[in-house]
């Protein structure tokens, strides 16, 4: 049995997808990234305004300004590229690593003293003191007003903190 070449061809054009036309095709609108699961192309530099790009170092993942090297806001990602917290100002970092080294004091102690609490027992303490829910619980998204409020709430119930972080706070070379 012969079968006709434009039976053929209609055959195996119902089963092709359609091929492209020359003018549908455009990189323009693609975002390019490094290809991470969780990476976002929507952070915005809270320095400058610029966007924010999923970059590797050694020391593992951040988001960095696009206008590095003029301006060098940088911020954490996780290894699957999802940022860690939101991106902040330079006086937004500066309160989150003082909050992050008062309160981490809870439960990770140094050699020779006792943790005061776990880990899991410390977030549960601060999501109680600060009313918070388990999705805002995370210092990397703090303004500075809720820093500056948790820093307040754990020197109060644990006075002995205080102290740790007094000697921190000498240390010019931290900020």
């Amino acid at each position: 049995m012969a079968v006709s070449k434009a039976v053929l061809e209609d055959l195996f054009e119902t089963r092709l997808p359609p091929k492209p036309a020359v003018e549908d095709i455009s990189l323009r609108d693609e975002k390019l990234g490094l290809g991470f699961p969780g990476e976002r192309f929507d952070l915005v530099c809270p320095e400058c305004g610029a966007g924010m790009k999923l970059r590797n170092s050694k020391h593992g993942l951040f988001y960095g300004c696009e206008k590095y090297p003029a301006c060098k806001t940088s911020h954490g990602a996780y290894n699957d590229g999802r940022p860690k917290g939101t991106p902040g100002d330079k006086a937004t970092r500066k309160a989150r690593i003082h909050a992050h080294r008062i309160f981490d004091r809870l439960w990770n102690s140094k050699a020779g003293e006792k943790p005061r609490m776990t880990r899991s027992q410390a977030y549960t303490w601060m999501k109680k003191a600060m009313k918070l829910g388990d999705s805002e619980a995370h210092i990397g998204t703090f303004t500075v007003e809720q820093c500056e409020k948790l820093v307040t709430l754990v020197q109060k119930k644990f006075p002995g903190v205080r102290n740790a972080w007094d000697k921190l706070a000498g240390d010019k070379d931290l900020f």
